[in-house]
């Protein structure tokens, strides 16, 4: 149902969550759905594996037309009752009666709510009240009752009255690498917090300085961050490593990298950082579908003996290496010479992750280099995804 995937069981209480929205008439609708939809008299009649009888036990309480959303809470949330009636025996020895008037497919929202004959407005009862015995009605129709549960007395509400957890203050950069000098800025996801730093790999405490303006490196550097609240309560130490890209070296992406998998940004290619061994960290910049192209400008004519570049390859998720990669040189960014190209002898019919260096070896005075790494193009024949548009993923242009 859209992204809702009723087979994944810690998704379970979602449904519900209208309620706490004041707008129990969305779950209401969305319960019956999935009651109607999802669960059937057959051998497969659950959409996901039962474990230890999580899926029967959703399907208990909805019919009976409440569920328990958050557990240890005392709460059960009012859903769409499926059954016409049903009596709770308790070991109190007491009975909780269940009676839905007006039952039926069509009726699937509740219109009102009485207990022991009395209306009653919030979209929830309380394990006490169960435990106490007695009657509830709900009265079904077809057409849904917007105002029942609206108001803001009526709604479940599950609140942390304190602040026990401070979260972790944040960097607001929105790129890690500089040329020159750069601006690092900290905040706090919530208000009234200090905030304390180091550039010397120590701990941050609060007999570190200070985060009271930005703070300019010039230099590559590791920041470390903690937050401290106004109860005292210190958060987590989070910390980034901000790089200075020598020589003013730039680079220009002929190729567009898609934006989830940008590894840092604009300068991830030289930023002076290698990818790990999951792409899913963040560290690689990925391509699909297009050669990957990209020129570095050095900042002045060198002496080049080296270029490469540097793949990860993850078959079960269409990431290739390519083909073959190619290098050229120029003087002035316009013309270019070709400084050779490497070819990828590396399978590709292995379900293993791995990385590798494509270098060329050479010697050429330049200021720019031309990088092409070549896509395999789509998935090959074998692939149990042939003919889907096969991944790129590079990082680091290494240049010696």
């Amino acid at each position: 149902i859209g992204q809702y995937a009723h087979g994944n069981e810690p998704s379970h209480h979602v449904a519900y969550l209208f309620n706490y929205a004041g707008s129990p008439y969305k779950t209401q609708k969305v319960v019956r759905q999935i009651m109607d939809e999802m669960y059937f008299n057959a051998p497969d009649g659950l959409c996901g594996n039962e474990d230890c009888g999580q899926m029967s036990a959703w399907y208990v309480f909805s019919a009976l037309g409440f569920y328990p959303v958050c557990p240890g809470d005392n709460q059960l949330i009012f859903g769409s009752p499926k059954v016409k009636s049903a009596v709770i025996n308790l070991e109190n020895e007491k009975e909780f009666v269940i009676n839905v008037e007006n039952q039926s497919d069509n009726n699937i929202y509740i219109d009102r709510v009485e207990i022991n004959g009395v209306e009653y407005k919030p979209s929830y009862i309380t394990y006490p009240m169960l435990l106490n015995g007695g009657e509830i009605t709900f009265y079904m129709t077809d057409v849904a009752n917007e105002m029942y549960g609206k108001a803001e007395q009526d709604r479940p509400k599950n609140v942390i009255a304190d602040n026990l957890i401070n979260p972790v203050p944040y960097f607001t950069n929105s790129s890690a690498v500089f040329n020159d000098k750069v601006e690092v800025n900290i905040a706090s996801p919530v208000a009234n917090c200090d905030i304390y730093y180091t550039l010397d790999g120590s701990e941050p405490t609060k007999n570190s300085l200070k985060f009271e303006e930005p703070i300019i490196l010039k230099e590559t550097a590791t920041v470390k961050a903690i937050s401290y609240n106004a109860k005292g309560v210190g958060s987590e130490v989070v910390e980034t490593k901000f790089s200075k890209i020598p020589n003013n070296r730039k680079i220009e992406l002929k190729s567009k990298y898609e934006n989830q998998y940008s590894g840092g940004g604009h300068n991830a290619l030289i930023d002076y950082k290698r990818g790990g061994n999951n792409f899913r960290t963040g560290g690689w910049q990925g391509y699909q579908g297009q050669d990957i192209v990209a020129i570095v400008d050095l900042g002045k004519k060198q002496k080049v003996s080296e270029v490469g570049m540097g793949f990860l390859q993850d078959v079960k998720s269409w990431i290739f290496y390519p083909t073959e990669v190619e290098v050229y040189y120029s003087t002035n960014g316009r013309d270019y010479k070709e400084y050779g190209k490497i070819l990828n002898t590396v399978t590709n019919r292995t379900l293993q992750v791995t990385t590798q260096v494509l270098a060329v070896k050479g010697d050429a005075s330049c200021r720019y280099v031309k990088v092409v790494a070549k896509t395999i193009g789509v998935c090959p024949a074998w692939h149990e995804s042939a003919g889907g548009s096969a991944w790129i993923f590079a990082d680091e242009i290494i240049i010696k």
